[in-house]
């Protein structure tokens, strides 16, 4: 499987050897416009370096809390574009918790597992013994 990019190297390569484009489009089996297609590089407007700014402050926000940043500094741009730069500058990780959380996911974690042992060695009947039903 040939990608687009060389695709588009091989018709430059017959075109400079004097075929002509519907030929190259005809032998690749694809229009001549995908293969006149030239890719622009990002515009040097300053927002890769603003979303990077941004994201190394608040390290938790994700592409979109940064594109939301953007735009209050009155910086219009679009939110796939943002997501884009997100993933070429390698800026989305793991959000880091904080030790309160994974102590209660623990807890919640733990107590999940004594339930589902009692269900396990009692069944339904031991299972029935954590929920009873309050008396009105």
């Amino acid at each position: 499987m040939v990608s687009a990019p060389q695709r588009r190297a091989g018709a430059d390569l017959l075109l400079s050897k004097g075929v002509s484009l519907r030929r190259c489009a005809r032998l690749f089996g694809r229009s001549r416009a995908s293969l006149r297609y030239r890719r622009r590089p990002l515009a040097g407007d300053g927002i890769a370096e603003r979303v990077q700014v941004l994201a190394q402050i608040n390290p938790r926000y994700g592409y979109r809390r940064v594109w939301i940043q953007l735009r209050r500094e009155n910086r219009l741009v679009n939110r796939k574009r943002v997501h884009r730069l997100f993933k070429v500058l390698q800026l989305a990780g793991e959000i880091a918790q904080s030790a309160e959380v994974l102590q209660l996911s623990r807890r919640r974690d733990a107590a999940h597992l004594d339930s589902l042992v009692l269900w396990l060695e009692h069944g339904w009947e031991g299972r029935s013994r954590l929920f009873k039903p309050t008396e009105p």
